[in-house]
Parts: structure tokens; sequence; C-alpha cells
């Protein structure tokens, strides 16, 4: 009896394992169907957002009315924004605050892993990179005058453009510029200059970094916007009530 149970128990692990491979080579197939039918729903989710009529206009008035900031620190960007919107008219902030909304909503997407963020910036890096410096300074008096954080997911996207352009091996080598303003530095070598930003790029497809990985830094530069917008002097009713 202890033979025959033997030989059944070895025949169910045979049986076991040769269903464990068929699954294996027949799911795989499925598996690699599926990520592509995933992959192809958030290229269209992506495309239907950047064509979107309202979203293209309000990029043009930001491109044509918001500078690219040329000063270095956070305090210099914000006090340059500051005395340049004494010269724009509301819908230049009409058509800022509905570009921040809308990039926010295409990066909670991605944090929400609705869209692959490839998508995103395989369409349109560039574009993503100067509205986001453009808009950085807006967002950082905005958010400091509510007294919340608002629209800083824009900066995140900011920053995962800039690192896709980075771990890209057709523009690595080169600095991407706009105005005469460096965005992005040249990194001829990702892999040894950017460390595990590289790994989590290349390897994960995750450009944009985490929230918390940016609280310290965002919360930084919060505070010098706050302590800008208080000693401000200028006009600032163009950021609401």
């Amino acid at each position: 009896m202890s033979e025959w149970t033997d030989q059944v128990s070895m025949w169910g692990s045979v049986a076991a394992g040769l269903g464990g491979l068929l699954l294996a080579i027949f799911g795989i197939p499925q598996l690699v169907s599926l990520g592509r039918q995933q992959r192809a729903r958030s290229l269209m989710r992506v495309i239907e957002e950047l064509r979107d009529d309202q979203y293209q206009a309000c990029a043009k008035v930001v491109q044509a009315t918001f500078p690219i900031p040329t000063a270095e620190s956070t305090a210099e960007q914000v006090e340059m924004f500051l005395e340049h919107a004494q010269s724009l008219p509301p819908s230049a902030f009409e058509a800022a605050v509905h570009l921040v909304n809308r990039l926010n909503n295409i990066g909670q997407l991605i944090d929400t892993r609705v869209v692959d963020e490839r998508d995103l910036h395989g369409q349109t890096h560039p574009t993503v990179i100067v509205l986001s410096a453009r808009l950085d300074p807006f967002i950082l008096v905005s958010s400091a005058h509510r007294g919340y954080r608002w629209g800083m997911r824009i900066r995140r996207l900011g920053i995962g453009a800039r690192n896709y352009w980075r771990m890209s091996s057709l523009h690595a080598s080169e600095p991407f510029k706009r105005g005469g303003v460096e965005l992005v530095p040249a990194t001829p070598h990702p892999w040894r200059q950017m460390g595990s930003v590289a790994f989590r790029s290349r390897i994960l497809g995750r450009y944009m970094p985490t929230a918390k990985q940016r609280k310290t830094a965002d919360d930084n530069d919060l505070a010098v916007a706050s302590a800008v917008l208080k000693n401000c002097k200028l006009n600032v009713d163009f950021l609401g009530n």
C-alpha cells in the first residue's frame, strides 16, 4: 500500500509540474498580449489628453506669456515672476490655472498607473520640460498664497521629462535649451551620472520621483516662496482670494 501511495504521489507531482509548465508556455503569450493592450489604452489616453483643444490653447498662452526662469535661486525666480506678472492680462492666469489642473490630472493618472509614464514622455517630453519650467514660479506662489500644495505634481512631471531626456540614447549627449536657457544638462554617461535614477527610469520605466521623495525639496521651495510673497509690495490680486 505504501509503494502504491508513493507512486500516486510521484505521478501527481509530475502532472502538477507538467501543468505548471504548460500554463507557463501558453500563459506567457496571453500576459504579453494583455500588456500590449494596456499600453495601447495608456497611449490612447495620453493622446486624447494632449490633443484636447482647450489644453492646446492654454499651453499656447502659457508658452507666449510666461517666461522661462533664468535666475539660479528659487527666491530670485519667484521675485522675477511676480514682477513680470504685473504686465500679464487675466486671461494668461486663467490659462495657466487650467493648464496646471490638466497636467496635474495627467500626473495623477501616472501615479495611479492608469497611464504609463513612458507614453507621456514619448509623445511630448520636450513640451513638458518647458511648460513645467514656465509654470514653476506660478505654482509656488499660488501654493504659498492658498496655504496648501497646489499643482506640485507638475514639478515632478517636469523632473520625469528631464530624466527621460537624460536617459535617451538620442538626446543624452546634448543639453536641452529653450530661449538660450539650459533646462537639461548633457548627460553622456547617464548610468554613471544618474545612479539609482537611471535604474528606476530605464528598468522600471518610472522617470518621475514620488511625492515622498520630493517632499523635503518642495517644502523648502514653498517656504522660500512664502517668505518672498510675505515681503512683496507688488499687486498679487492675480492670485485670487
